[in-house]
């Protein structure tokens, strides 16, 4: 399970700095695009793990 997280955690990364790249981010912002991305991946990952509801994780994830 920590394996599956933290790989997670890295996809959250990479797709969020993509994404950033997509819209023409500045250079400078990527990693901080990248980091806040996989952040709120993250805490989708562990809430939805936690509370088995998608609903109810999505909605706390709009506050992380």
């Amino acid at each position: 399970m920590e394996n599956s997280v933290f790989i997670q955690f890295i996809a959250g990364f990479v797709v969020s700095i993509a994404f950033a790249i997509f819209f023409n981010a500045p250079k400078r912002s990527l990693f901080t695009c990248g980091l806040i991305g996989a952040i709120g991946w993250l805490v989708q990952v562990v809430t939805n793990l936690l509370l088995t509801d998608v609903v109810v994780s999505s909605f706390w994830v709009r506050y992380a």
